[in-house]
């Protein structure tokens, strides 16, 4: 009984956290859970080229990234598990933590001359 209570209370909390991440300002704060839904908010958005050359994800990652449908893309980074294996997630990860803001923008100013805003 007391665990269905806290399972209910997380996920009315849960919606509240992903609120609070501004992920127009770098770095993306607080972390947890910033980091994880901002990066996810860019994967979904940005293009396998932009993911390549601007965000220098390996070509295979950023092809995997994105062929999954709009629909099906994960709010968090850690949702790409399903879709990537191990070693894949682990660089991908890694490579995203080395970007800066600048890389950032980029993605986020490609994505808003398409329509597709991040906030």
């Amino acid at each position: 009984m007391c665990w269905i209570i806290v399972l209910v209370l997380l996920s009315f909390t849960s919606p509240s956290i992903a609120a609070d991440c501004d992920c127009t300002i770098f770095p993306f704060k607080p972390d947890p859970p910033c980091f994880d839904i901002c990066t996810a908010k860019y994967l979904a958005v940005a293009t396998a080229s932009e993911l390549e050359t601007v965000a220098g994800i390996d070509s295979n990652i950023a092809q995997l990234i994105a062929s999954i449908p709009e629909n099906q893309r994960p709010p968090t980074l850690e949702g790409y598990r399903q879709f990537l294996s191990e070693m894949q997630f682990e660089d991908l990860k890694d490579t995203l933590l080395r970007l800066s803001g600048k890389i950032f923008q980029e993605i986020r100013r490609g994505a808003t001359e398409r329509g597709k805003n991040i906030y």
